[in-house]
């Protein structure tokens, strides 16, 4: 699992159509840092780096990405009214308590 800025900077690099040296060396550790600690890139051949560019993708395409943001699921607490007499005399479904009855 990676971050979503982590996810985005993978994503630029894997799309990028002209690299600098330095991008190359980059992308290089981005690869190593995740899921091949072996591999190597030579900045100036476009085969290896169109290489490490499918990698990149296919990597993305199955890893995970975790949220920095927490998702908000209920933007508030939930009102229920409930009419106590009548939860009494249904019983509780759950424990299996017997219905109240008043004679």
């Amino acid at each position: 699992m990676i971050t979503r800025e982590f996810y985005d900077e993978m994503f630029r690099i894997a799309n990028l159509n002209r690299f600098t040296s330095h991008q190359a060396r980059e992308m290089e550790k981005m690869i190593r840092d995740t899921f091949n600690p072996a591999y190597r890139v030579c900045p100036s051949c476009p085969q290896q780096i169109k290489h490490g560019q499918r990698l990149m993708l296919n990597y993305l395409r199955e890893v995970q990405v975790i949220s920095n943001d927490p998702e908000i699921l209920f933007p508030s607490t939930p009102e229920i009214e409930v009419d106590i007499v009548e939860a009494d005399k249904a019983g509780c479904s759950k424990c299996k308590r017997k219905v109240k009855t008043t004679k």
